[in-house]
């Protein structure tokens, strides 16, 4: 079975060079690259309350096999600022074909790269947000937790459990799923832009 070294939010985002049209002015809207063109996909005056479900960009994922359980595709999104043109690279894993575990390269004092990941790694993310520090919230590694869970309102985390069963845990749920003592591996991140369908 291949083993993942680390997991994020399973979206990477970094600035793409100029494509195409000139950057979206007032930031009230999003598109997506299809082919030579641009559609926008969202926009601020029909942003929803509450997310219906659907999946505007999953059309435009071309995706790509990497092992047996991991899949990957990449977006190219234009908006407005220093969103002006990003690249995100997505990933979707079955949780039953690949085994999850975090690599806290802060323990040994150092930062994680790429270098860093073991032979049998499949696919490797660096989930820490912030150089030059600690990590920020909650940080479980082979059942021993390393950081304690901290709480802000778009606070949720990524667990593992012992099974290898995978979920996402909301910003208000966090310390009963600490408390119940069933976590092998877990990581505290934000924001949370979705939770149980609400944006």
């Amino acid at each position: 079975m291949k083993r993942i070294a680390a997991i994020a939010l399973v979206v990477s985002a970094i600035g793409l060079a100029a494509i195409g049209a000139a950057p979206s002015r007032a930031g009230d809207e999003l598109a997506v690259r299809d082919g030579d063109r641009w559609v926008t996909w969202w926009r601020r005056d029909a942003a929803p309350e509450r997310w219906d479900g659907g999946a505007p960009l999953a059309d435009h994922i071309v995706w790509r096999t990497a092992s047996d359980g991991i899949e990957w595709g990449e977006l190219q999104l234009r908006g407005a600022s220093e969103a002006w043109r990003t690249r995100v690279v997505v990933a979707r894993l079955d949780p039953r074909r690949v085994a999850l575990s975090l690599d806290p390269a802060f323990t040994r004092d150092r930062e994680w790269t790429i270098d860093d990941a073991a032979a049998d790694v499949a696919l490797a993310f660096d989930a820490g947000q912030f150089r030059g520090s600690l990590p920020w919230g909650w940080v479980l590694s082979g059942g021993k937790e390393i950081l304690s869970p901290q709480f802000a309102p778009l606070a949720g985390a990524v667990v593992v459990d012992g099974s290898g069963s995978v979920r996402v845990v909301g910003p208000g749920d966090v310390a009963a799923t600490r408390a119940h003592g069933t976590a092998r591996e877990a990581f505290q991140s934000y924001p949370m832009l979705l939770e149980a369908g609400a944006v």
